[in-house]
């Protein structure tokens, strides 16, 4: 997320600057802050900062870090930050719309469950005036989101095989358990040093 925010702000900088960058002055911009609302399914903390430094190579003991960018990530899954809720009625429509798609995907396929959502949030005056406007908007972007879990899950799956394959051409070698469970080893210090 750093990284992507990084490349927003940086086009946006250069468009306000343009070319004045290249007149010797200083050229003023407006300060930024990045904030990400973190609505996904997995475990997350209520908040938390991501660093694009924490993203660097180490190299050497050199702590001088010349470029950061830090995200500050708030959870507005519904129940964890009660009181950020309260304080904007569409953030808390937004976290109850989500909560209900939630809710229904328990039951129904995930197109169903945002249909079954938006009637819902229409009939209980949750973001009413926003879903008469814009409903199939909402309904076909939640469908076609890109989603992170998912695609977490189809990584994990990937490099579970991409370890098998590895423990399969091991044994194929003749090695033993042990001397299995050493490369790996070995192999897990190497990823973790790069």
């Amino acid at each position: 997320m750093p990284l992507r925010l990084l490349s927003y702000i940086a086009r946006i900088y250069e468009n306000i600057a343009n070319k004045e960058i290249y007149d010797g002055s200083l050229v003023k911009l407006p300060r930024p802050e990045f904030i990400v609302l973190y609505n996904g399914k997995a475990p997350f903390p209520k908040e938390k900062i991501l660093k694009l430094s924490d993203a660097f190579e180490k190299i050497g003991n050199d702590d001088l870090i010349s470029l950061d960018l830090q995200v500050r990530v708030i959870n507005i899954n519904k129940g964890v930050n009660p009181e950020l809720e309260g304080r904007s009625e569409i953030l808390s429509g937004y976290v109850n719309f989500i909560a209900k798609i939630r809710e229904y995907e328990e039951r129904y396929p995930r197109e169903k469950a945002i249909n079954l959502a938006v009637k819902y949030c229409m009939k209980n005056d949750i973001l009413t005036d926003y879903l008469k406007q814009h409903a199939q908007e909402v309904i076909n972007k939640m469908i076609t989101e890109y989603n992170l879990e998912d695609h977490i899950e189809v990584i994990s799956r990937k490099n579970m095989r991409k370890g098998q394959d590895y423990v399969l051409e091991l044994m194929a070698q003749g090695l033993s358990y042990e001397e299995i469970r050493k490369k790996i080893e070995e192999n897990k210090k190497i990823e973790e040093n790069k």
